[in-house]
C-alpha cells in the first residue's frame, strides 16, 4: 500500500489568521496529480487539517464546500491534531505494517508537550487565539503575526525551534515501531537510528 501523508494545512474560514493560502481547485488538482503520479492508495491527513481554534467547522464547510467534500473521501484517513482534536471521526493515530513486515506509526505529535498535548493546555491555546482574533483586526497586529509565522516557518536549525522533545517522543514510539511519522512542528525532518532490530526511522511531514 502506498501512503501519502500530509499535515498542518490549518484551513480556516477566512483569510484573517489563515495560513492555508491555497485556492480550493488548485489544491485539489495538485493533490490528484501527486496521487496519480505515485499511485497512492490512501491519504493520511495527519492532524491540524482544519484550524478549529480560529474557525468553527460549520463556517469552514460553508465557505469551502468543495475542499471539505474532497477531504472527506473514503480513501482519506483523518488523525487528530491539537487544533482539530474535536473533529468527529478522527483517529488518535494510525498504524500499518508494510510488505517488509515493518510497523509504521503515524500520529500528529502534539502529545509531546503540555500546551498542545493536554486538555488544559489546548484550552489555553484556544483562548489565546480568541484574543488574537480580536487584535488582528488591526492591520499592524496582523502584520506582526504573519511576520512571526514567516520567520518561524523558515527556521531550519532544530535547535532554533527546540524540536528535541518531539525527537525524544518519536524515539519512545520507535521502541515498538520501525517507522514513526509525526507532524505538528511544521518542520520537515528525517532521522535514522540503528537498533538491535535494524535501522529505524523518524519522519516529520512539515506543513
Amino acid at each position: 500500500m502506498r501512503l501519502f501523508i500530509i499535515s498542518d494545512l490549518h484551513v480556516a474560514e477566512n483569510e484573517t489568521l489563515s495560513t492555508f493560502g491555497w485556492n480550493q481547485d488548485d489544491f485539489i488538482e495538485k493533490m490528484e496529480a501527486i496521487r496519480k503520479t505515485h499511485a497512492v492508495d490512501k491519504i493520511i491527513l495527519n492532524g491540524d487539517i482544519y484550524d478549529l481554534f480560529k474557525s468553527d467547522f460549520k463556517a469552514i464547510a460553508d465557505r469551502k464546500k468543495k475542499l471539505i467534500r474532497y477531504l472527506s473521501g473514503e480513501d482519506f484517513i483523518y488523525i487528530k491534531g491539537n487544533h482539530d482534536v474535536a473533529h468527529r471521526g478522527a483517529k488518535d493515530f494510525y498504524k500499518v505494517v508494510n510488505s517488509k513486515g515493518e510497523s509504521i506509526h503515524i500520529e500528529h505529535g502534539h502529545r509531546a508537550d503540555f500546551i498542545n498535548g493536554t486538555a488544559l493546555g489546548r484550552r489555553m491555546g484556544y483562548m489565546f487565539y480568541q484574543v488574537l482574533k480580536l487584535f488582528t483586526k488591526l492591520s499592524i497586529v496582523r502584520a506582526m503575526y504573519y511576520g512571526y509565522l514567516e520567520r518561524d516557518e523558515g527556521l531550519q536549525d532544530a535547535r532554533a525551534y527546540r524540536s528535541y522533545k518531539y525527537l525524544r517522543y518519536a524515539m519512545r514510539l520507535l521502541r515498538k515501531n520501525n517507522v514513526v511519522v509525526l507532524g505538528h512542528t511544521h518542520k520537515v525532518e528525517i532521522h535514522n537510528t540503528v537498533s538491535p532490530q535494524g535501522t529505524k526511522r523518524y519522519f516529520n511531514t512539515g506543513s
